[in-house]
């Protein structure tokens, strides 16, 4: 009996001591599952299609966005003139609403191929968003099929308050 009483506590512990090991290892596999299902895939339109082509002189229109030579107001009109560029070759304003969406349509992404953003285009920012001269996403509001309205969050980088830029 007393041989029997530590054979069975160290089989007790050997069990557990596996159990253990087994269960961390499988939550380990969970978080790292998690972790992974977490982390973004890169975007599409980080990259431009390879048969696209830039439409002529929109790296030229877009050469000027946010330099201290023009004002805001300035950047969203060039930005309505590249989307007036999309509409006259597709026909309508880029599909969806959010700024990623009309981004990706703008880089080549659409049904003509034709890209409006020159490639690498240095206003996106890592979520693939236009960006206005103060790193704030541009909101773009599609009014109808040819009229798009776009805000500027302004120096304060809040939409909807008294500094913001728009245009429509």
């Amino acid at each position: 009996m007393k041989r029997i009483l530590p054979v069975s506590f160290f089989a007790i512990l050997l069990l557990a001591g596996l159990v253990f090991l087994f269960s961390s290892r499988k939550v380990q596999e969970e978080k790292s599952a998690v972790i992974d299902a977490a982390t973004p895939a890169e975007p599409a339109f980080s990259r431009v299609p390879e048969d696209a082509f830039v439409i002529e002189g929109a790296e030229e229109l877009t050469g000027s966005l946010h330099t201290e030579e023009i004002d805001p107001n300035e950047d969203i009109a060039i930005l309505q003139q590249v989307l007036y560029l999309y509409r006259q070759a597709c026909g309508a304003n880029p599909q969806g609403g959010l700024n990623e969406e009309i981004v990706e349509r703008l880089l080549g992404f659409n049904e003509k191929k034709v890209r409006f953003l020159p490639d690498p285009f240095e206003y996106l920012n890592g979520s693939g968003e236009l960006v206005d001269r103060w790193g704030s996403p541009y909101f773009f509001h599609p009014i109808s099929a040819e009229e798009m309205e776009i805000v500027s969050a302004g120096p304060d980088k809040t939409l909807w308050t008294d500094d913001d830029v728009m245009m429509q």
